[in-house]
């Protein structure tokens, strides 16, 4: 499956979700693209933003920065989180599933950058694991645990 298709498929099942619910996967995405190995970035803003989101903190910060080393590779990311962010926030206070999955397409863009020309086998992992998330939060599997973000 294409990125694109699989980003379309995403939003398509995140309409079923209520506000709370794309908060919790957008966060989850959020913090997964804040901590992917590629990152050198402190990412502390996104990550707490991300721990906000999955808890259903309805006071949250308008934008985060973050601050990226002088490696232009490194601010590109910096800001492709930053961007993801965004749409997080979006997706919680607007209710959008478009903005949810919009996060998760952020994790490819950085796992294209960090792995290509050999990008094949993590984002065929990355897609099963975001279509497992948005099942198990669509179905409200109690007791949801996320790397590093709980309930």
């Amino acid at each position: 499956m294409e990125i694109v298709d699989h980003v379309d498929t995403l939003a398509r099942e995140l309409r079923a979700c209520d506000g709370y619910d794309l908060a919790r996967f957008a966060g989850w995405a959020l913090y997964r693209a804040a901590t992917y190995p590629a990152v050198m970035s402190d990412t502390t803003p996104a990550t707490d933003l991300a721990r906000l989101l999955w808890d259903g903190v309805t006071d949250l910060p308008d934008h985060i920065h973050l601050h990226a080393s002088d490696d232009p590779d490194q601010q590109a990311l910096a800001e492709e989180i930053e961007a993801a962010a965004q749409l997080a926030v979006t997706a919680f206070t607007d209710a959008d599933p478009e903005a949810a999955a919009g996060v998760a397409e952020v994790i490819f863009n950085i796992i294209l950058f960090a792995t290509y020309p050999h990008e094949k086998t993590p984002v065929a992992e990355e897609m099963a694991a975001q279509h497992a998330m948005a099942h198990a939060i669509l179905n409200a599997q109690p007791n949801l645990r996320v790397e590093g973000v709980g309930i």
